[in-house]
């Protein structure tokens, strides 16, 4: 995992409703830092 300039760390997240595994996760899951931006919780620096 990696920190930004603050030393917070920065991560990639992706979930799924339904436990199916990792792969399928990655493929048909969301993006939960991209589900942030659009609602305004978290802004792209």
């Amino acid at each position: 995992m990696k920190t930004d300039l603050h030393g917070r760390y920065v991560a990639h997240v992706f979930y799924a409703l339904n436990n199916r595994g990792i792969e399928s996760t990655f493929s048909k899951g969301r993006y939960l830092n991209q589900e942030l931006v659009d609602k305004g919780f978290a802004k792209v620096v």
